[in-house]
């Protein structure tokens, strides 16, 4: 292995540039005696906190990436990943759909990113010290292992998605050319609406669940308002002795209500049907149960839930789970993510494509009494189409079901029904408040009360869209 810099060690190893900001304001002392010499204290002490907060360093934690030192390449079949990374290096990986779907492999490098833990671990002896090498963080990309022949030892950038515990992320680029990774002068995230980084909801193995980089909503200039564009009622448990329940129509805002429909359109033309329980939550609605967000794509007009007891139920449901793990025959308790399957009604009024006959491992959800249930499978065999997929085309991603429900509490955590749209939200740049202005006035926004006292306005200019969700900073961040 090469011998690296003698101050790879060092926390501040390849962040390049001064520390102090070029553009950092000083305070200058009066010329005179007194105090009276116009200066606005209070706007001073403003300014100046701001700038001692706005981050000095290129790996400051906003834009995502960091400067690393490759240490290793292997090779990896895409069945033996356990990192759910898989969608996330796809949509950084800026190849087809029909190029991801001939991808059975993955790079998987293991690289040390400058500063934080990575500062403080030993270095691998040799390429096969793999006790020291497995405490180094694990990057992916999809490229040729004969083109990552000489990337051991030369510098990188990387983005880590793990929120956790900081041990995955994506691969980008080494100062060597790297297929398929981003150039020099093109930021991580960018206003395209792709699923990148941690910003997809969830990975499907396959590569069924991504997002089209080139998906965009219609710019207009004009401010959204909440559509109800149409939805499907249905038989609880395929009972047509019973009458059909759900809604016949969603919420959403104008931009994401024309994509839905698109949506809406070749689900029917397949056949299948969309259930609906709603979609329009209030900017002031309290999260009441465990399983509602206080901040929601539901607030922004960019998620719908299909009717929870559409799917999980019986046999009869129109709609069917698969895990998305493993060889999709094994569920998580984190982390655990659904293909959603739509049966096919050849039979249905406007129905145009024949869809095939699959068999897949679908799973169940029963009731168990006090807020338990418990979850069993069996092979399902019937015409229908991956929904996951159809939607994905669409901009829409699913999201993982919550803990509790997989550990066996309350059906109302399974979130299999919950579908949004992250298209043109950048990680860690967007703000609630931004998006909310797309369907909100700024008045409107204020009047709305929330919690005790506090403005809106104000949190929301605080809140960050992070990994598929929205997260508030306790202090703004100046970037």
């Amino acid at each position: 292995m090469p011998d690296p810099d003698e101050n790879f060690l060092n926390p501040d190893y390849g962040v390049h540039g001064p520390h102090k900001n070029p553009k950092q304001k000083t305070i200058s002392g009066p010329d005179h005696a007194g105090l009276a010499n116009d200066l606005d204290v209070i706007k001073m002490a403003v300014e100046g906190s701001l700038d001692y907060l706005t981050p000095k360093r290129l790996d400051d934690g906003i834009t995502g990436r960091r400067s690393a030192i490759v240490l290793k390449v292997v090779e990896v079949a895409l069945e033996d990943v356990r990192d759910p990374i898989i969608q996330a290096a796809q949509s950084a990986s800026g190849l087809t759909p029909s190029e991801l779907g001939k991808k059975k492999n993955i790079l998987l490098v293991y690289a040390a990113p400058t500063g934080g833990r990575a500062s403080s671990l030993m270095l691998p002896k040799d390429d096969n010290d793999e006790d020291r090498l497995r405490d180094f963080p694990r990057f992916y990309t999809f490229g040729e292992s004969k083109d990552a022949a000489t990337w051991q030892g030369q510098p990188c950038m990387v983005e880590i998605t793990d929120k956790e515990l900081s041990m995955f992320g994506i691969f980008y680029k080494t100062n060597n050319p790297t297929p398929h990774s981003q150039a020099p002068t093109t930021g991580v995230h960018d206003n395209s609406g792709g699923a990148s980084g941690a910003a997809a909801a969830y990975n499907s193995p396959d590569g069924r669940a991504t997002v089209p980089s080139d998906l965009k909503f219609d710019d207009t200039g004009e401010r959204s308002k909440w559509e109800k564009p149409p939805a499907d009622k249905f038989y609880p448990r395929g009972n047509k002795k019973r009458a059909k329940v759900g809604k016949d129509y969603t919420s959403l805002r104008t931009d994401v209500s024309k994509h839905y429909e698109a949506l809406y359109k070749e689900v029917h033309a397949r056949g299948g049907i969309i259930t609906s329980a709603g979609g329009k939550r209030h900017l002031a609605d309290p999260a009441k149960t465990r399983n509602a967000a206080l901040f929601s794509h539901h607030k922004l007009g960019r998620a719908f839930d299909m009717s929870p007891y559409s799917c999980f139920q019986t046999s009869n449901d129109p709609y069917f789970a698969q895990s998305a793990w493993g060889n999709n025959d094994k569920i998580r308790v984190r982390r655990q993510a659904w293909n959603i399957w739509c049966v096919a009604d050849e039979t249905s009024p406007g129905a145009t494509i024949s869809v095939p006959e699959v068999e897949i491992i679908a799973w169940f959800c029963k009731k168990l009494g006090g807020g338990k249930t418990s979850m069993s499978r069996q092979k399902i065999k019937k015409r229908m189409f991956n929904f996951t997929e159809l939607a994905a085309k669409h901009g829409f991603t699913g999201i993982y079901s919550r803990q509790h429900t997989m550990k066996g509490a309350e059906f109302g955590g399974m979130e299999w029904w919950h579908f949004q749209s992250n298209v043109g939200l950048v990680e860690m740049k967007t703000t609630f408040l931004e998006d909310a202005l797309k369907l909100y006035s700024s008045k409107q926004i204020l009047n709305e009360k929330w919690g005790a006292g506090a403005k809106n306005h104000e949190i929301f200019s605080r809140t960050y869209y992070v990994g598929s969700t929205w997260k508030t900073k306790s202090k703004k961040i100046v970037s």
